[in-house]
């Protein structure tokens, strides 16, 4: 496991990069304030790309800051399953990534804030449940899929999700 305490966020990126199964959204500067300061706190929720420790890739999970169920809790979008079965929708609440003692969190990083009012009357959810899940790929050895089309997985499935969140103007930067 990748000892984060000493990289900096370029180094961080860097390894997020080589052990995503597909590039990590950046759409913003980190330290950059604008971006803060014109979303307030009170009129949006902070929407982070997850990654959790997994084999032989790390688990991509969208998550959403609600506190529906307390401070440091929210939302999960992800998909869950393997490419071998095909893999499912699996939505749910819960703890910070990095607070849940269930995951094995590696990172999180702001991707963009969906207003309140778009996030609590469903738009969100029914776009991300608009995005297929990755089907069975596999039966036994024998891919499925044509070796021209790349495999889906947990990761492509949210950056698909990630990219209709923001051309339907749900998650802005």
């Amino acid at each position: 496991m990748i000892d984060n305490s000493t990289k900096t966020t370029d180094d961080h990126d860097h390894d997020l990069l080589k052990a995503s199964p597909s590039p990590l959204p950046r759409d913003h500067d980190d330290d950059n304030d604008e971006y803060s300061d014109s979303h307030s706190h009170s009129e949006y929720y902070n929407v982070y790309w997850v990654e959790s420790s997994g084999m032989p890739r790390n688990h991509v999970a969208i998550f959403v800051e609600t506190h529906e169920s307390g401070l440091d809790t929210g939302h999960n979008f992800q998909v869950s399953g393997n490419i071998q079965q095909g893999m499912y929708h699996n939505h749910r609440p819960g703890k910070k990534p990095e607070e849940d003692e269930q995951s094995a969190f590696f990172s999180k990083r702001v991707i963009g804030k969906p207003p309140k009012s778009v996030y609590d009357d469903g738009q969100f959810r029914r776009v991300c449940d608009l995005v297929e899940p990755p089907p069975k790929q596999f039966n036994g050895p024998e891919r499925l899929v044509p070796r021209s089309k790349p495999l889906r997985r947990c990761g492509e499935w949210a950056g698909e999700a990630v990219k209709r969140l923001r051309s339907e103007g749900i998650l802005v930067v």
